[in-house]
This record gives structure tokens, sequence and C-alpha cells, in this order.
């Protein structure tokens, strides 16, 4: 291995997390056409139920609020209450509608979701360099069974953090943590209090090292080009352990980029509300533009970890391309 190489490695290994971020943004923002494609799948996944209500309110609805003197409705603004409980009363059947079309609608944006994960993951490790988006479909076929396979991996284990803390153990020392040992009737409410905050607190702490986990499970599959699910939920989890601070402050530093974005979007929504329809097309592009964004950061974080531990066997050695940090040889 020669002593470039080793110069470049030395530097991949000294980037932050923030270069990390930072670099999955700017891949989703050479992406545009990809992003809007993506947002009209996503309009299209919730058409169902959105059909279901706006038929609904089209036959009932209108003829209800025939009774304020035929006046247009704001309805991001004062709406008497009377209105939507008559609504409610004359179509009955809405709200089973409704629930009966949001089972599958969210069983297909799970689905929809893994096929986003595959293909940022890929054009983040593989395709930079590349133009157009085949890349991002390449990697969406290619490994949307391994990331099926960890999704039901992943149910498994939510389920198993429910239990421990909820039911189980987690109540059996809850009991015994309880002056009295009794939830019906505790001798301190600000002592069940404390406990039930503090078991939330475990549970979703638990919940997010899953999540985690799992997602670094995905990109081990992508990075190695790997098949195993349950072996890449154990690199993923030995990962973790071996880089807690990074991976957290990875996915933190994303989830608040997110929140900065849609709490800007809301505060112009506050101020313009006559622009809602701009806002209701901008939210799922920024919401599939930061989810990207996290996966892509992640998979290029957990490339620099495979690169250097095991540089000879990663099968494309360019997810940043940005020069000669990962050549294997002295002339490149």
């Amino acid at each position: 291995m020669s002593a470039g190489w080793r110069k470049g490695k030395t530097a991949r290994e000294s980037r932050s997390i923030f270069a990390h971020l930072a670099g999955g943004w700017a891949l989703v923002a050479r992406k545009p056409q990809l992003l809007l494609l993506l947002a009209v799948a996503q309009f299209l996944l919730a058409l169902v139920p959105a059909l279901l209500v706006q038929n609904s309110a089209a036959e009932h609805l209108d003829a209800l609020a025939g009774f304020q003197g035929e006046a247009e409705l704001d309805f991001l603004g004062a709406v008497p209450q009377w209105l939507f409980e008559d609504w409610r009363r004359a179509d009955r059947s809405l709200a089973a509608s409704v629930q009966n079309s949001l089972a599958p609608m969210l069983l297909l944006s799970s689905l929809f979701g893994l096929c986003l994960s595959a293909g940022w993951m890929n054009l983040a490790v593989r395709g930079r360099s590349l133009r157009g988006i085949g890349p991002f479909f390449l990697g969406a076929g290619r490994f949307f069974f391994p990331f099926l396979r960890t999704w039901l991996l992943a149910l498994g284990l939510y389920a198993l953090v429910t239990w421990l803390v909820w039911y189980g153990p987690g109540q059996s020392l809850a009991q015994k943590w309880l002056p009295g040992g009794d939830f019906d009737h505790p001798t301190s409410e600000n002592w069940v209090r404390r406990l039930q905050q503090s078991r939330e607190g475990l549970y979703l702490l638990l919940i997010f090292l899953v999540e985690l986990t799992v997602d670094l499970s995905r990109a081990s599959l992508v990075v190695g080009h790997r098949r195993s699910a349950l072996l890449s939920l154990v690199r993923g989890f030995g990962q973790l352990l071996s880089h807690p601070i990074r991976v957290v402050g990875l996915s933190l530093s994303g989830l608040a980029v997110e929140a900065a974005l849609l709490l800007a979007a809301t505060g112009w929504l506050l101020r313009r509300p006559e622009d809602l329809w701009l806002l209701v097309l901008l939210l799922p592009i920024l919401r599939i533009a930061a989810r990207a964004a996290r996966q892509a950061s992640l998979a290029t974080l957990y490339a620099e970890w495979r690169l250097s531990t095991s540089p000879d066997t990663l099968e494309n050695r360019d997810p940043f391309d940005d020069g000669t940090a990962w050549r294997t040889g002295a002339d490149g």
C-alpha cells in the first residue's frame, strides 16, 4: 500500500461529522429532479385517504356550510365546531374508510422509505461522480430486499424494547421502585409521575439506538455490498459501540437541521397563510431531502471506517469524489 494512499486515508479519518452531513446535503442539492420525482411519488401514496376526505367534504360539508349564508369557509381561521360534528354525523362511514386506507398506505410508505434509504446510500457511496439518477434506482433495486430484512428485524427489536420497558422486567422493576408497589393505589403521585417519565425517556432512548443500529446495518450492506441482514445488524451495533459520539452526533445534527427547516416553514405559514398550498408542496420535499442527507452522510461515514480497516475490500473507493484520498497507488 502506497504512502500516498496512507496520507489520503489519514486526511479522510479527520473528516468531522459536520463535513459528512454537509456532503450529504451537497449530494441532495445536485439531484433536484430526483427530489421532485420522489415528492410526486409520496403525494401519490397519500392520495387515496385524501380523496376519501375530499369527496366526503364535497358531498356533506358544502351542504352544511350553506347555513352560514353561502359564505366561503376559512379553514385556516375560525370554523364553527358544530360544522365538523354535523359532518361526522352525516358521514358516519368516513372514519372507518380512512382508517382502512391508512393501513396499506403506511405499509407502502415504509417500503417506499426503504427504497429511498437504499437509493441515497448507494448514490453517496458509488454514484456521486455519475450523472443522472440511474445509480439511485440501481441501489434501490439492488438493496431493497436486504433492507426489507433489516426492517423486519427492526420490528422485532422494537417489540422487544416495548416488552422490556412496559411489560415483563420493566413492569416488575417499576413496581419494586414504587412505594407500596401498586400503580392503582400509589402513596405518592409525584413519584409515579417521575417513574413514568423515566420509563418514557428510557423507551425513547432505546428506540433511537435501535434506529441508529438499523441505519448502520444498512450502510454496512451498501458499503460492503453484502446481503445478510442479521450479520449487518451485528456490524451496525458494533460500530455504534465503537463510535457512539460520532454516530449519535451525526444523527442529532441531521435531525436538528430538519427541525430548523420545518420550524422556518411553519413560521412562514403563520406570516403568510395564503401560501398554504406552496407549503404543502414544499414540506414533503424538505422531509425527503433531510432524510436523504442523513442517510448519505451515514453511508460515507461508514465507508470511512471501512476503508480505514479494510481498504482492499471496499468495492468502490470514491464515496466522496474529491481527489486522491481514495487512491490505492502512487500514480492514482
